[in-house]
């Protein structure tokens, strides 16, 4: 009698270690199989927003520029920083000054490079100072009152609403990166400079996928 409770517990032992043996390795199977269809849902959804960028309004004109693509990491839009974080840093060749932009046009300059990260100050920040062209003007983009402006064109400059802004050739940036547009033109309480207003179709309250410019002027 005591050999046959033995036996039986003997048996279930080697079922239930057998059991548990079956089920684990399945079990890691579809955890790894469920980690591989996100990371795939995750790369197709990152191809396609790389798409959107290389197809989109005005993104054909960077080509001839090298992009690295990014998405965002932190967005800080308060205490007047309007700073946005991306995933790239110097690892990924990202350096100080870079551009970034996205269908809609520029949307602010590399401030900080971590190894795996980077700070991105947005045009809609206090501090920019761009160098721009309207044609053959050429004035300093900056941001003020919450507007896009710029500065630095004497009132002999004919300037029309509706002409393209884009990055200047006189700057260590590239040029020729789409901004916006001359939305209103207004002058300095002396009437000597054009004060001109940009429209930017960029929403920065709403950045996710961005390109970053490696190029800067100078380097080889």
């Amino acid at each position: 009698m005591l050999k046959k409770r033995f036996l039986l517990g003997l048996i279930i032992i080697v079922l239930f270690y057998l059991g548990e043996n079956f089920y684990l390795p399945r079990k890691n199977m579809e955890f790894e199989f469920i980690a591989n269809e996100i990371y795939k849902a995750k790369e197709e959804t990152l191809k396609k927003k790389e798409e959107l960028l290389k197809t989109s309004y005005n993104f054909n004109d960077y080509l001839d520029y090298k992009i690295e693509y990014s998405k965002v990491l932190f967005k800080d839009l308060y205490h007047y920083k309007n700073e946005i974080t991306i995933y790239k840093g110097k690892k990924q060749n990202i350096k100080e000054n870079n551009l970034i932009i996205n269908q809609k046009g520029l949307v602010g300059v590399v401030k900080k490079v971590n190894e795996n990260s980077s700070v991105v100050e947005l045009l809609n920040n206090d501090n920019l100072s761009l160098s721009v062209k309207i044609d053959n003007a050429y004035g300093i983009l900056k941001y003020k009152d919450k507007k896009l402006v710029i500065e630095g064109i004497n009132n002999k400059v004919n300037i029309k609403k509706g002409s393209p802004v884009t990055t200047s050739d006189i700057s260590i940036h590239p040029e020729n990166v789409y901004i916006g547009i001359i939305k209103n033109i207004n002058y300095d309480k002396y009437e000597i400079e054009q004060i001109l207003e940009v429209e930017s179709k960029v929403d920065f309250n709403n950045v996710t996928y961005l390109g970053i410019i490696t190029d800067l002027r100078g380097e080889e």
